[in-house]
């Protein structure tokens, strides 16, 4: 039993390969998106957009600007509002500290790094 692939079967694949013009396509869409994004199925997207349904009153929200910790901030504003609606006071009254957050945020990441260097 011959478990080397030969030149011929190589020729083979390549003719046949060849043969689907679909196949020079994706190639094409590979090499200029990403596998990721070529692989995205349009129609499930369409389907699917993204709405969001909550929609709380407004207030003072906290912005990240450009500390790319959008995900902590979503959260305070989450938290925020729980804490106005459990305690029944004036959303535009509370404040909560991002600092705090923040701190364990650049603990998390130095615990990461840690793990990683060892």
């Amino acid at each position: 039993m011959n478990n080397q692939i030969s030149l011929q079967q190589i020729n083979n694949f390549s003719k046949e390969y060849n043969k689907n013009k679909a196949n020079k396509i994706i190639e094409d869409k590979i090499t200029q998106y990403g596998l990721e994004k070529a692989c995205i199925n349009q129609d499930v997207i369409q389907e699917n957009p993204p709405i969001f349904n909550i929609e709380w009153p407004e207030s003072k929200r906290y912005h990240q600007k450009d500390s790319h910790r959008c995900w902590i901030f979503a959260g305070i504003n989450t938290i925020k509002h729980n804490i106005a609606e459990n305690l029944n006071i004036d959303i535009m009254d509370l404040a909560l500290s991002d600092n705090y957050i923040a701190f364990f945020d650049k603990l998390e990441k130095s615990f990461v790094e840690n793990i990683r260097r060892t």
